[in-house]
């Protein structure tokens, strides 16, 4: 079932898709299949989620709607256990 805030996934996807400084997106695009996927392990849903979110810290304008987004879906995984 879709999560209210799943176009904020979408856009953060987008953002990453286009973003023209970066070098290596390929690390960013896979950490953001790795936090949807369930058979992921824990250590690396970690992981994928600090890289997601030092990328949007470094960002020159970053978005706190997408910042607490990820912050959120982070505190929720870390619950699921």
């Amino acid at each position: 079932m879709a999560q209210p805030d799943d176009y904020l996934y979408d856009d953060l996807f987008d953002i990453i898709q286009k973003d023209k400084t970066l070098t290596d997106k390929k690390q960013l695009l896979e950490a953001m299949f790795m936090i949807n996927d369930e058979s992921i392990a824990e250590n690396k849903k970690t992981q994928a989620y600090e890289r997601l979110m030092q990328y949007l810290a470094n960002m020159p304008k970053w978005d706190d709607e997408l910042v607490n987004y990820m912050g959120t879906r982070f505190a929720r995984s870390k619950t699921k256990k």
